[in-house]
């Protein structure tokens, strides 16, 4: 019997990983969509959304509306044609995590024993990786990387939108290890968001406080009270809240012995997962790490928020590439997707900081 060359048990270690893979493929997009509270909520809500392929991520969306009149006897009827709706169109965003291994450590875990905790440990790793990645992504805006996809800061930018991006501290804009941001929080009124000005369409803009938020020790509830009717205009509410963990604990106290909190069937779920969890007229309200430092809560209808995946490259595995001249190699675990948002009116910014509620 001939004896295993290089390249063939280099080909068997890839087929490992690759099957190992699809072996817990859908475990480990459970558990990433389970991971953090923001994800789960995305879940929860049905907001996740398969689209195999295109160009575009589109979606009609209609705003127009025709007013009648009233007449009496020798009245002129009026008419008209009104534009009652428009097409937002958003591009694909691509996230990769690497996986990376090398000849040498083939070698010493090519044992039978050893090999399938080999692939697994590598696998887990990268998959814990992804989690937190995503996680940023959420919590960030499309230009403040590169490629990055939309975050929650494209469907919620700050009201006042001057800093540089040496200020987005100061405004309570997050900055991650990826690096400092190339690009400031889009403008809430001047930004184009799924190819719509909300220069010129005041329609597509988030809702914001009539005056700016301030002193949440004392307000807070208030405040949330004012916002919430606001945003709803007692015909489609808020559905999730989700804000930094100063707010959540001024909420607590100035909630303690005050009601009784009814949970949701989310709270039920969240609480499950470990995750800390309240309700606000009736609604899920949580706090992320990812908005510490930022005074902000995000007032959020994830009837209208999707997060649009393509099933067929959804944390999907690529094949293994050499690194010339070295013994290393990597494959990467690629997912398409985008966050969209179809009614920006619907969801809410309260926003405690002065430097970005002005």
């Amino acid at each position: 019997m001939a004896l295993p060359t290089l390249p063939t048990a280099a080909q068997t270690i890839d087929d490992q990983f690759v099957s190992t893979w699809y072996e817990i493929r859908e475990t480990a997009i459970d558990n990433i969509l389970d991971a953090t509270v923001m994800w789960l909520a995305l879940r929860e809500h049905n907001c996740l959304t398969p689209q195999v392929g295109g160009a575009y991520i589109t979606r009609t969306i209609k705003y127009g509306t025709k007013s009648g009149q009233n007449i009496s006897k020798g009245t002129t009827l009026r008419q008209g044609v009104e534009k009652r709706e428009t097409m937002a169109m958003w591009d694909w965003a691509y996230a990769a995590i690497d996986i990376n291994r090398t000849l040498i450590d083939d070698q010493k875990n090519s044992g039978p024993s050893k090999i399938k905790d080999y692939v697994t440990t590598r696998l887990n790793g990268s998959r814990e990786d992804l989690v937190q990645k995503l996680e940023e992504d959420l919590f960030c805006w499309a230009a403040a990387f590169t490629d990055q996809m939309n975050g929650l800061f494209d469907i919620l930018p700050c009201y006042d939108q001057a800093p540089t991006v040496a200020e987005l501290a100061t405004y309570g804009l997050p900055t991650y290890d990826a690096g400092t941001p190339i690009a400031v929080n889009p403008q809430y009124n001047t930004a184009t968001f799924g190819g719509i000005s909300r220069s010129t369409n005041s329609w597509w803009r988030p809702t914001y406080p009539s005056s700016a938020a301030s002193n949440p020790a004392t307000t807070l509830r208030d405040t949330m009270n004012t916002m919430f009717n606001k945003i709803s205009a007692n015909v489609s509410a808020p559905n999730f809240i989700i804000c930094d963990q100063d707010l959540y604990e001024y909420y607590e106290e100035e909630l303690m012995d005050k009601m009784q909190v009814v949970r949701t069937g989310f709270n039920k779920t969240a609480g499950d997962m470990g995750f800390e969890t309240t309700t606000f007229k009736g609604k899920p309200m949580t706090w992320t790490a990812k908005l510490d430092g930022t005074d902000k809560m995000m007032f959020l209808n994830l009837d209208y928020i999707e997060l649009v995946y393509d099933p067929n490259y959804f944390f999907d595995m690529t094949e293994w590439f050499t690194t010339p001249s070295q013994l290393e190699r990597v494959a990467y675990i690629i997912s398409a997707m985008q966050l969209i948002d179809s009614q920006p009116r619907r969801h809410g910014l309260l926003d405690f900081n002065s430097s970005s509620n002005a």
